[in-house]
């Protein structure tokens, strides 16, 4: 504050730099200010503290928790007492109490790994957020070419050598490269060369915070499935032999679980206190803050001077400039005298206010002009940091009050007649990750989600535990005394969730797949959605079947023209190729336009005449050398249509960015300046002033700085690979299902099936006589539903499929597309399957008519070598 209110004298300003000095004796020294745009910074972050502190607190509970099993059976006197009426055992059995126990025997040591590390994930992401640490964790990558441009040097030096001893022609080079003309060229070169390869940032904190919810949702899993083992138990039933009649005559004693009610709060309380924790991990909002120390008296008069209108996005097109009072109005002049342009004064002088009253008008006008040319000095250099934060939304704006810090979104600061300082303004990122358009796609996401949590869950929980035991007399004491030593046991079949674990590996390749194809091709991700829907009503197939691309540039500067219209910026220019045709006589490469084409009157004319426009654009090329070209919006739906026709190429991504460039053509060495306005003003200064030439390039054409493109195949290839994978990830454990239950819980026969109790004598099998009957446990349950979820899923990877095919885009709003499709989808993997398991193997060992003919076909048509010389010379004229 005490910078915008102080004075100054004889202070000088340039166009590019400004200097301070000092004032006068017995004056303080006026506080130079640096605007620096902090790093990503959480908002509210004692809340972040409160989550730390709770998952902190959740993991000791739930450990205690576990300390006891929740479900336990309680023998009593009257229990004990029941083997006296049973015939034959009396004093055989000691029966003694026992509780439910996991199959999952590293259930506590998994929920000590994913919570553990989830903790120290947010741990991570708040020492982040500490000033002391602000430049932890950085990642600086550098590189550059001075070995590469200190070579050329000395190649160009030896040949100048060279050339001066020989003498002649090249002497001019060498004389031009004594002069030290070129020693400046390598000097600028090597400078270019140091810093177009460097790269300075920072590993956000959000996506630390993002992994340490993922992990505790996890960990909520985990308790969910011990809270689930615990509440489904039913009572176990003894039966004996009462009045030797055998064994329609039993008396059963029912053995009830009795549930651990404390244990089971405080775990309980730790799952609430972890969703608590993850709830406010959710809330949590970085953003990038510039801190102003001062007050601003007129906000609508910063909100001009900064904002568009809106009051979101920064302003591009700011020019704080000063001119001299000679020619004030006309043009810049040299710092001799402090001038403001009028636009630039009007606005800074609503929010300068005079304290001092001073009797000389000249002194006070020239305090008040002093004042303004520091303003604007200050203004300059804010407007330097802003720069930064291109196409950053103004999310929050905090000021002083009288009651202290007040935050404000920005709508709601906006309305505000002046901010108190220290102010402090708060962007976020443009483009926040949300969910797809597509809510089929967003619904099999989630379902591939659920199928892998319960796919997992059943491969290593029980599918089977006690319900009964029959009591014979044929066995003796010890035999029966292990068979009462299994009341509360569990288990199932030892190939039993092999084909669960396949299914959850599948189900997470799967899921996997989705996320990188949600990234690869959701409009948010890319640019030009309008394109590639006009594209796709002239190519539907090109577009189902197109290629995705994933490219890793050293410049992220936005490429999507509807970012700079949102921000009501102009549209940038950038250097990329261009679409051009090469001359077959001179050395010339002449750029084409997809704005000159004449529209036909309709009927045949009109395809004939778009046949000839493909095949003449198949001959298009990407130029040699790039050019500054400018982006702009594409044109309209229906010329659209007609301007992309003949512009796609396999070994090319779709041709989604509009540009428009003035250059005519491509020469071998160019003499001129090759940046736009350069170009265009040629352009115009010419005899015949021709207009911008506009083309549709895809992503690979764009230049200016280093990139990487992969080809990661066909989008039909990756939908297909997921619904394979999800509809093999259901085939897989519903045979398990369909083997478990055909056998009416009949395939746990020995010990080695018994999982959560120790197990020394068990023969369940036919020859037995079963004396031990199981029900279904908790293991069966979550297979199953892993087969409905993963099945679900692979339905609808499919109908999003279907969905995002341009020609269904208006069908798919009614919930009857939406049925039927689900439907046609059911019966295309039914079919698929039925394929696969019946007519390949029978095609491949039966082959029918028309594969033998076509086989005979192929024969008829191969030509030898022997045949070739019986050719006479002139036949293939």
């Amino acid at each position: 504050k005490k910078a915008l209110l102080d004075s100054r004298e004889n202070t000088e300003v340039d166009d590019d730099e400004s200097e301070t000095e000092e004032t006068e004796e017995g004056e303080e020294e006026d506080v130079k200010h640096e605007y620096v745009v902090a790093p990503e910074k959480l908002e509210d972050e004692e809340w972040q503290y409160l989550a730390f502190c709770l998952a902190c607190v959740a993991v000791p509970l739930y450990m205690w928790s576990q300390s006891k099993p929740l479900s336990c059976v309680e023998i009593g006197p009257e229990e004990a007492r029941w083997t006296h009426w049973c015939h034959g055992l009396t004093g055989k059995l000691h029966m003694t109490s026992f509780c439910m126990r996991s199959c999952m025997k590293s259930q506590a040591k998994l929920f000590m790994f994913t919570e553990g590390l989830a903790i120290a994930l947010q741990l991570v992401a708040l020492l982040m957020n500490h000033p002391g640490c602000a430049a932890w964790m950085n990642v600086i990558v550098a590189g550059d070419m001075q070995r590469q441009v200190a070579q050329a040097q000395e190649s160009v030096d030896h040949q100048a050598a060279k050339a001066k001893e020989k003498g002649g022609m090249k002497v001019a080079l060498a004389k031009w490269t004594v002069d030290g003309h070129l020693l400046t060229f390598f000097a600028h070169l090597r400078k270019v060369a140091a810093l177009n390869f460097r790269y300075n940032g920072k590993i956000r904190p959000m996506y630390m915070l993002l992994m340490s919810m993922m992990l505790t949702s996890l960990s909520l899993v985990q308790m969910c499935i011990y809270f689930f083992t615990n509440m489904t138990t039913y009572p176990v039933m003894l039966y004996c032999d009462t009045n030797h009649t055998g064994t329609e005559d039993m008396e059963p004693l029912a053995l009830d679980y009795t549930f651990n009610w404390t244990h089971f709060i405080f775990a309980a309380l730790a799952a609430l206190l972890l969703c608590i924790a993850m709830w406010l991990q959710f809330k949590g909002v970085y953003t990038k803050q510039v801190e102003i120390q001062a007050s601003i008296p007129n906000v609508k008069g910063f909100k001009e001077l900064f904002f568009e209108q809106k009051g979101v996005y920064l302003r591009q097109d700011l020019r704080l400039q000063r001119r001299s009072a000679e020619d004030a109005g006309t043009s810049p002049s040299s710092p001799a005298k402090p001038d403001f342009s009028h636009a630039v004064t009007k606005r800074l002088t609503k929010m300068v206010t005079s304290d001092h009253d001073d009797t000389d008008a000249k002194e006070k006008e020239k305090e008040k002009e002093n004042k303004l040319e520091m303003k604007l000095e200050m203004l300059g250099k804010l407007q330097k940091t802003l720069a930064r934060l291109h196409f950053h939304k103004l999310r929050f704006v905090t000021f002083r009050t009288e009651k202290g810090k007040k935050r404000l979104r920005a709508a709601e600061a906006w309305e505000e007649k002046k901010w108190d300082g220290p102010v402090v303004l708060h962007f976020v990122s443009r483009n926040q990750i949300r969910l797809p358009e597509n809510r089929h796609t967003t619904a099999g996401m989630m379902l591939s989600f659920v199928a892998i949590i319960c796919l997992f869950s059943s491969a290593k929980l029980c599918w089977h535990c006690v319900e009964g035991i029959h009591m014979e007399q044929i066995l003796t004491k010890w035999e029966l005394q292990k068979l009462v030593g299994l009341v509360g046991a569990c288990g199932r079949h030892i190939p039993v969730g092999v084909g669960s674990l396949i299914g959850f590996l599948l189900m997470l390749a799967a899921f996997m797949l989705q996320g990188m194809l949600f990234k690869l091709a959701d409009p948010q991700f890319q640019c030009g959605d309008s394109v590639i829907k006009a594209i796709g009503k002239v190519y539907p197939r090109e577009v189902k079947e197109r290629q995705l691309w994933f490219g890793v540039k050293s410049n992220n500067r936005p490429l999507d023209h509807k970012a700079y219209i949102e921000a009501d910026a102009a549209q940038p220019k950038i250097w990329c190729h261009v679409w051009v045709k090469k001359h077959q006589e001179h050395d010339r490469e002449h750029v084409q336009d997809c704005d000159t084409v004449n529209h036909a009157s309709g009927g045949k004319g009109e395809e004939l005449e778009l046949k000839e426009l493909e095949e003449d654009r198949k001959r298009w090329i990407k130029s040699t050398m790039p050019t500054e070209v400018q982006l702009r919006a594409p044109p309209s739906d229906a010329k659209l249509q007609r301007c992309i026709r003949g512009l796609l190429r396999d070994e090319l991504g779709m041709p989604v960015l509009c540009i428009v460039t003035p250059r005519e053509h491509f020469k071998t060495l160019e003499k001129d300046k090759q940046d736009f306005e350069s170009l265009k003003r040629t352009q115009e200064e010419g005899e015949e002033p021709r207009p911008l030439k506009m083309q549709l390039v895809p992503m690979q054409f764009v230049g200016g700085s280093p990139c990487m493109w992969v080809n990661l195949g066909s989008k039909i290839i990756w939908e297909k690979l997921i619904g394979a994978f999800a509809f093999a990830a259901f085939l897989f454990p519903a045979a398990e299902v369909i083997y478990e239950f055909c056998l009416k819980s009949r395939t746990v026969k020995t010990c080695a099936d018994i999982l959560n109790v120790e197990c020394v004598f068990f023969d369940n099998s036919d020859a037995a006589g079963h004396p031990i009957d199981f029900r279904i446990a908790l293991g069966f349950k979550s297979a199953l539903c892993g087969c409905i979820c993963a099945m679900l899923a692979s339905l609808c990877v499919r109908v999003a499929a279907i969905r995002d095919e341009p020609r269904n885009s208006e069908k798919a709003k009614g919930c009857l597309w939406a049925c039927s499709t689900y439907i046609k989808s059911m019966g295309y993997y039914i079919r698929m399957f039925l394929n696969f398991v019946c007519w390949w193997p029978c095609s491949c060992w039966c082959p029918t008519r028309e594969s033998e003919a076509t086989e005979e076909k192929n024969n008829m048509n191969d030509l030898e070598f022997e045949d070739l010389e019986e050719v006479p010379p002139h036949a293939g004229q």
